[in-house]
């Protein structure tokens, strides 16, 4: 079966809005990635409150779209990656997040590549 990246972001975003996931940032990047279509970007409350969506999240897919996903870190790191593929999630505590300010990177001149999920 052949998954829709739309249908993955989707499903992932709402996960993350559920969970009470803060700042949540989705970016379109497959003009600047070969490997990734869309890059989520999200800020949660404690290292425990950001594994608890990232492995959520990645249950989610797994029941409903039969999709395994990866989670890189545990319950006490400061910054979770969930790859589900085309669709990657950064789970950040907020401090982690103004230090790496890793959206920068793939945020593009005047932040063009932002997904208004309200639009979808």
């Amino acid at each position: 079966m052949d998954i829709d990246s739309s249908d993955v972001f989707k499903m992932i975003f709402k996960s993350l809005d559920d969970g009470k996931g803060q700042e949540i940032i989705c970016l379109e990047v497959s003009n600047l990635s070969s490997m990734i279509e869309v890059m989520i970007f999200v800020t949660g409350r404690s290292q425990r409150h950001i594994y608890s969506m990232a492995v959520k999240a990645g249950e989610e897919l797994k029941h409903s779209l039969t999709l395994n996903t990866s989670v890189e870190g545990d319950k006490f790191s400061d910054w979770i990656l969930l790859d589900a593929g085309d669709v990657v999630v950064n789970l950040m505590t907020e401090e982690s997040r103004k230090f790496y300010s890793i959206e920068k990177l793939w945020l593009e001149t005047g932040k063009k590549n932002i997904i208004n999920i309200d639009e979808i």
